[in-house]
């Protein structure tokens, strides 16, 4: 439980940045905007760097508090799962802009990066086991439909396509950071 001092910060710091206040009217992002500050972590001025502090949140904390075994998503450490979440976005962001895709398509795209450590075979169940795990336990990834999966909000698709795109080398880090 935030003692009544932290709720009085974290009020604060939400009404001093009008990027920020546009994020807490959703009950979700709110309720990670309260787990990063709850963690002592402040936010930032960028709204670039909160988009990190988000997806970063989203990948080790409250992946970790949701599963029992208390890890984070899918036991894949913060920067493998950008690896996969970067590429999969700016794919999703150039190949379904209305934001959601088949089940089948987005596991393809992860398939593909885990095709390079393993068999296919296993590719194939790593793939639909870290698209479980960012549904039920990230809340990155959610169903908008029957078989239609999407991000849980463009902010976090466009800032990992954004990414993705740096790390495919078509846009220079320093244009967005």
């Amino acid at each position: 439980m935030l003692s009544r001092s932290t709720v009085l910060r974290l009020i604060a710091a939400i009404l001093r940045d009008p990027g920020v206040k546009s994020l807490a009217v959703n009950p979700l992002l709110l309720t990670i905007l309260a787990l990063i500050h709850y963690e002592g972590k402040e936010l930032p001025q960028k709204r670039v760097e909160l988009y990190e502090l988000y997806v970063k949140t989203l990948i080790a904390s409250w992946s970790r508090y949701r599963t029992l075994a208390r890890e984070a998503l899918g036991g894949l450490e913060e920067v493998e799962a950008i690896k996969i979440l970067a590429p999969l976005a700016l794919w999703m962001h150039r190949k379904h802009p209305a934001g959601t895709a088949p089940r089948a398509e987005i596991e393809k795209q992860i398939q593909d990066y885990y095709a390079q450590k393993m068999s296919p075979e296993y590719a194939a169940q790593a793939a639909c086991g870290f698209v479980d795990s960012l549904r039920k336990y990230a809340g990155l990834l959610v169903e908008r439909g029957e078989n239609a999966y999407g991000f849980l909000h463009l902010a976090f698709e466009e800032y990992l396509a954004a990414r993705g795109a740096i790390f495919k080398g078509q846009v220079d880090r320093a244009a967005i950071f």
